[in-house]
Formats: structure tokens, C-alpha cells, sequence
């Protein structure tokens, strides 16, 4: 599972335990670092990090070899496209 626009891991741990490796990935290192000491408090291990963004996706596939069956970037698709306040 990738996960792109991590964030602190909000949406990638709890999936941890039913995929095979769940890949965060956010362009902002702070919220890594979060979601790296989230998933080493809840002793999962099949979950790396990475510091990067949506164009660097295809990059991701062409290192690993893998094929992503289920990625995932809804949240942050939210957030983009929520309703402005006036």
C-alpha cells in the first residue's frame, strides 16, 4: 500500500497489520519523523517512510520492482479540495 501525503501515519498504521509493507510518503520531514515514531511505539515494522511528494511516485515503483496495488492519497485530496470559508 502507498500512501501519499503521509502525514503522521494517521491513515497507513492502522493498515500496517493487514498489507504486506505500507509506504508513507510526504514532502515534509518533520511529519515523517512523527509517523516513524508512531509506528516504532506500536511495534510495526513493515512500514518505511519516505521524504517525497506525488511526482515522485512513479520513481518509487521503478526502485522498488513492485507493482502498488492500493494506493492511497484521499486525505490529502481533501484537504486540497475542501471548501474555502468565506
Amino acid at each position: 500500500m502507498l500512501v501519499v501525503g503521509c502525514g503522521t501515519g494517521q491513515v497507513a498504521l492502522p493498515f500496517a497489520s493487514r498489507v504486506r509493507s505500507v509506504v508513507g510518503v510526504d514532502p515534509e520531514p518533520d511529519m515523517l519523523r512523527l509517523a516513524r515514531d508512531a509506528a516504532d511505539a506500536q511495534g510495526i515494522q513493515n512500514a518505511p517512510w519516505v521524504l517525497g511528494a506525488d511526482t515522485d511516485v512513479p520513481a518509487l515503483g521503478a526502485c522498488s520492482g513492485r507493482t502498488c496495488h492500493l494506493p492511497w492519497a484521499a486525505h490529502t485530496l481533501g484537504w486540497t479540495i475542501a471548501p474555502m470559508r468565506t
